[in-house]
């Protein structure tokens, strides 16, 4: 028998949301890695998982959710939530070492909420090349980007200027 599943994808910003449809399995679990996947590298403030309209027909399909988490927290450092699972596939997570790295939320407000508040702040700019500047890293913009990130974090001195130097040469500040 074929299994089918679905995958809608939402960004609703800050937060994007995955709603899941169909029968989750060992057949389906790799194509709805490779969909959260896609989503983290669009690099959303947070992921929320949808699982109201899933069917969980082998519970080791679950581990998806702890592998995608895995990820999320390496790169690029967003928070993942499941919301509403079904009463089976809510005891399975229960049961497994899923639920120690991924929060479940019975309702999607709820776990909007929760991923919005774990998400860390972000800022997205796009550089430009700097007329007349050399070739390589120093030749970007990032250094004015850089310092006004940290004066809008009120960030400390010191940590600002790792980051400065980081953004200006593409390694760690010598002191």
């Amino acid at each position: 028998m074929s299994s089918a599943i679905t995958c809608e994808v939402r960004d609703e910003s800050p937060v994007t949301v995955v709603r899941l449809s169909g029968a989750l399995d060992l057949a389906t679990m790799r194509s709805v890695y490779t969909v959260l996947d896609h989503c983290l590298s669009r690099q959303p403030d947070a992921l929320v998982v949808d699982l109201g309209d899933l069917t969980v027909t082998d519970r080791l399909a679950l581990s998806v959710f702890a592998a995608t988490a895995r990820q999320a927290a390496d790169w690029p450092g967003v928070p993942v939530v499941l919301c509403a699972p079904p009463p089976q596939a809510a005891n399975w997570l229960a049961e497994s070492t899923a639920c120690r790295v991924v929060p479940v939320q019975q309702d999607c407000e709820e776990a909007t909420r929760t991923a919005g508040a774990a998400a860390s702040p972000r800022v997205r700019v796009r550089l430009e090349p700097v007329a007349g500047a050399s070739a390589g890293p120093a030749s970007w913009s990032a250094t004015p980007a850089a310092g006004g990130t940290c004066r809008s974090w009120s960030a400390r001195p010191r940590w600002c200027s790792a980051i400065w130097s980081a953004t200006w040469s593409g390694t760690p500040a010598r002191r």
